[in-house]
């Protein structure tokens, strides 16, 4: 058992392989425990399995998780912008300009951030 992700659910205990991790939800008492470590996720390490390092969180557990269980990863996020600027570019003149993207490279992980500015 101290090997596994463990998760307390509303339906019951998740316990999950290390080579995925559970959903964050947005319920404070489901913040999943790394049970070799015998330790709930940090804050951190929450917005890391987001793609959302470096982000400012909210001091209250509660809060803090609740926002990262209703964020959506950053690195999808940029997938499905990369996409619609290509798309949008062929058919019309693109709605949002790209000034800046900062890409890292974090536990062999591609982590990005867009700075954008609407095209009037």
């Amino acid at each position: 058992m101290y090997k596994y992700i463990i998760q307390f659910r509303g339906s019951g205990v998740r316990v999950k392989r290390t080579d995925f991790f559970p959903s964050l939800v947005t319920v404070s008492t489901q913040i999943p425990i790394i049970s070799w470590e015998k330790r709930y996720i940090t804050p951190e390490e929450g917005a890391r399995i987001q793609s959302l390092n470096g982000i400012e969180l909210p001091e209250n557990i509660g809060t803090c998780f609740s926002a990262l269980g209703n964020a959506v990863n950053g690195t999808i996020v940029k997938m499905i912008a990369e996409k619609l600027i290509k798309k949008e570019s062929i058919k019309s003149k693109p709605i949002i300009e790209v000034k800046e993207l900062n890409e890292n490279k974090i536990n062999g992980e591609l982590k990005c951030q867009i700075n954008y500015e609407r095209i009037k």
